[in-house]
């Protein structure tokens, strides 16, 4: 079957394009603004989803991004992070929607950002929050299939923005998307297991969280770019988990692809993971404290959350 053609008009412009089956633009508000367009596959399971990228990468070239090991993310199939996790994950067996914000040129569209939601059932508690990346991701999976748990809370669970249209307000846009969503759906909130940067660099790598999100800069903004983002878009912080994602492998699968730091003795060390296809991308944020047994030869390590919370009644896009 061939893609349909969608016309999207507003006042300002009026765009043709071609969408495969299943690939969708997002709210009228979101699309076509100096070149860029958000673009939804939702209601689906990730191996769905990739599915449908694989089958759109000739007509929409950006699609092929997701599968470039250049360009990886922490659930990227070829990560190695994501086949180390402490514990099963169920990502793949999870009701998701991701995002792709894409900027198109005068010869070609490139992906310039993107983000994936999920859905849980929440009381509203900061008390009973799932722990973390990961248990969000279980809520997700077990609240999907239980009939007595409707779900009523969106949780955005990745975003992220391409290298070259970094400080062009992608991340921003990708969010707004986002809690549009969420709002669409009926939900009152949208929380947020943040993962601070600055907890990948040299000076701050196994902080607490809660002490991470108190340092702030000279202009008294937060001192760590993702929690500032939110807490500047109207979030507000409501928990801490210092075990969001949780990782263990052997000593040879650590020096192969995490870190070169010679290990001399068992305990923790704050070493450079420039052997991280996530980590490296920059030498800034590619630092983390690991916990090392040389006499089982094995490597474990958390990464942080900040938890945060969008009340989606009250915020305007306008």
């Amino acid at each position: 079957m061939r893609p349909r053609e969608v016309v999207s008009e507003s006042p300002k412009d009026r765009t043709l394009q071609t969408k495969p089956k299943g690939l969708k633009t997002a709210t009228p508000k979101a699309k076509h603004e100096n070149g860029f367009s958000m673009w939804v596959i939702g209601r689906k399971r990730n191996p769905e989803i990739l599915s449908i990228l694989r089958d759109s990468r000739d007509e929409h070239p950006w699609a092929a991004y997701l599968f470039h090991q250049s360009s990886p993310t922490l659930i990227s199939p070829n990560v190695p992070n994501s086949k180390c996790r402490l514990e099963p994950v169920p990502f793949d067996d999870c009701i998701i929607d991701r995002f792709f914000y894409v900027y198109r040129d005068s010869s070609q569209e490139h992906l310039a950002g993107g983000g994936i939601t999920t859905r849980i059932c929440w009381d509203g508690r900061p008390e009973t929050l799932p722990p973390g990346w990961q248990g969000a991701v279980k809520s997700s999976f077990l609240d999907s299939r239980a009939s007595d748990r409707p779900v009523n809370t969106l949780v955005p669970l990745l975003a992220f923005t391409a290298s070259r249209f970094r400080r062009q307000n992608a991340s921003s846009a990708v969010l707004n998307a986002m809690c549009r969503s969420g709002q669409e759906q009926g939900f009152r909130y949208a929380i947020i297991p943040a993962l601070p940067p600055l907890q990948f660099t040299r000076e701050y790598a196994g902080i607490a969280m809660e002490e991470l999100a108190k340092l702030r800069r000279q202009d008294g903004q937060p001192l760590d770019h993702w929690i500032r983002v939110h807490l500047k878009k109207g979030a507000e912080i409501i928990g801490y988990c210092e075990h969001s994602h949780r990782f263990a492998l052997s000593l040879n699968d650590f020096r192969a692809n995490i870190s070169s730091t010679p290990i001399l003795q068992s305990g923790y060390h704050v070493v450079e993971s420039d052997r991280d296809v996530v980590l490296r991308l920059s030498r800034e944020t590619a630092w983390q404290r690991i916990y090392a047994d040389l006499e089982r030869e094995i490597v474990s390590f958390d990464w942080g959350c900040v938890w945060v919370r969008y009340d989606l009644e009250k915020l305007s896009f306008d």
